[in-house]
């Protein structure tokens, strides 16, 4: 493994690339942002919405939420600073979090919003959770997809053209997709969500009837539509963690706000991905493939927001990357319905062996960030 020389970021991430110098992609992409104009870009935001909003009390356009700080950034600013009257369309996961509840709930009732969620079939979910976990190591595959799939579907349906995604994942943090635009368009081709045969489904017994909503439109169909997906994140400097200190000032609360979870292997982070419990098991997977997980990937942002130093992040990184919570995975095997003991021993089929090495029944890398 290599690491970024500015952040604690491993060449193993997907799609991420590592220049002459040894600094990542999304490093380079930081210092790519202190070059934008970004006053220019938020004028160009406002009069996007200008032409967008609504002159009666009808929705001009979807966001595509969570009940996450950034999610609430957004809900917060298209309706506080430009007057947007937006519909949020979200995707129940697994099991939420009471935090979570409140945080949508709180989103409603103070932007004045009105949101619609899907709740997905319980028993296809399981099954697809399950296969996608065996087969690919992704059990939250079909709540991610619903994620890109249905704010689109709901927009092309009630003829509400304009929605908006956060940030592009692969410039913020390192991905496939390297132009920095405005339209989401290709997001689905970020590496998040890859597409498999149907065949894996089927031998898990779901058939296309059973998730019409998972599809994701053609292009041409979007475009014949007129639907037009963007990313905030090209018109604004985006930060969680910023996020996170408006969204409070507006009612939003984090895990040591509410007391409800003190979550193990997240260093002292209690406001990214707070709002369900099982779902963190499938970013958590990132460890025994990638050899790196949610403290890398938080510490980095915060490097390259100039909030920790590399210093400060390297021991978090050892100590804290490799643990899966308890509550996490207890709420996923109640979801899953997989004993404690078969899940370990599917997880085991997963340890990339170029990075890990086995002793005494215990999985290592073989090579940790100095």
């Amino acid at each position: 493994m290599k690491f970024c020389k500015l952040c604690v970021m491993p060449d193993t991430r997907p799609g991420i690339t590592f220049d002459s110098e040894g600094i990542c992609s999304a490093c380079r992409h930081t210092e790519y942002k202190k070059t934008i104009n970004w006053q220019d870009r938020q004028k160009s935001f406002a009069k996007l919405c200008e032409s967008h909003r609504s002159k009666s009390d009808e929705n001009d356009c979807i966001v595509a939420v969570s009940a996450g700080k950034d999610s609430f950034w957004q809900v917060c600013t298209l309706v506080e600073k430009y007057h947007m009257n937006p519909l949020l369309a979200s995707v129940y996961g697994f099991d939420w979090t009471q935090t979570g509840l409140q945080n949508f709930e709180t989103m409603q009732s103070q932007f004045g919003v009105e949101a619609i969620c899907l709740h997905t079939n319980k028993e296809i979910n399981r099954k697809m959770s399950r296969a996608a976990l065996e087969h690919a190591g992704f059990p939250a595959w079909l709540y991610d997809k619903y994620i890109y799939t249905y704010p689109l579907q709901i927009a092309m349906k009630y003829n509400i053209p304009l929605i908006f995604y956060g940030e592009n994942t692969s410039l913020e943090y390192g991905g496939p997709l390297k132009e920095d635009t405005p339209s989401a368009l290709s997001q689905i081709n970020n590496d998040a969500v890859r597409e498999y045969d149907w065949s894996l489904w089927n031998s898990a017994g779901v058939y296309p009837r059973d998730i019409p909503l998972s599809k994701y439109p053609s292009t041409d169909q979007i475009e014949d539509s007129n639907v037009d997906p963007r990313y905030m994140s090209y018109y604004f400097n985006w930060s969680g963690y910023e996020h996170m200190k408006i969204s409070k000032e507006h009612g939003w609360k984090s895990l040591n706000d509410t007391g409800e979870w003190n979550r193990k292997g997240w260093a002292n982070d209690d406001y990214t991905q707070i709002d369900d419990f099982a779902y963190l098991v499938d970013p958590w997977m990132k460890w025994p493939k990638y050899g790196h997980r949610q403290v890398t990937d938080g510490c980095s942002k915060l490097i390259r927001d100039g909030l920790m130093t590399r210093e400060q992040a390297i021991p978090l990184v050892r100590e804290f990357d490799s643990i899966l919570d308890e509550t996490s995975l207890e709420h996923y095997l109640k979801f899953s319905g997989y004993s404690e003991r078969q899940f370990w021993d599917i997880i085991d089929t997963f340890y990339n062996q170029n990075l890990f090495t086995k002793k005494s029944g215990r999985w290592r890398l073989k090579e940790t960030i100095k």
